[in-house]
């Protein structure tokens, strides 16, 4: 049978659980370069970056993807493919993600709130 104080004990460990796991993600600037760049055939764009060293889905250029437009898209392709041709670093912001070197990649990563050059 289940004492108080095992149960007290139980319900301590499981909020301790959830706090350190709703801390993990918060509001992400990740800074670095673009070394790949690439649009799957459905119009998902996806980046390879010096800060995941893998590739996360940025958008698509066919559909909104959460609040990214095509449109809004379209624009990001062609300031990451300069990104690419000229080497220069580019900021992405997450709303609420995980630290970004732990962002999930390919299709199950955040949709970014902004992509950016950095001077």
């Amino acid at each position: 049978m289940f004492t108080n104080k095992r149960i007290k004990l139980g319900f301590l460990a499981l909020m301790l659980i959830l706090a350190s796991s709703t801390s993990l993600a918060a509001p992400q600037w990740c800074y670095g370069t673009v070394g790949y760049l690439w649009m799957y055939k459905n119009g998902d764009l996806y980046v390879n970056t010096s800060w995941r060293g893998d590739y996360v889905r940025v958008c698509n250029i066919n559909q909104n993807l959460g609040s990214v437009t095509p449109q809004n898209c379209a624009s990001w392709l062609t300031l990451l493919r300069n990104a690419v041709t000229n080497k220069e670093n580019t900021i992405i912001f997450y709303d609420d993600a995980p630290a970004c070197k732990d962002i999930p990649t390919y299709g199950r990563a955040p949709v970014p709130g902004y992509v950016m050059l950095q001077d």
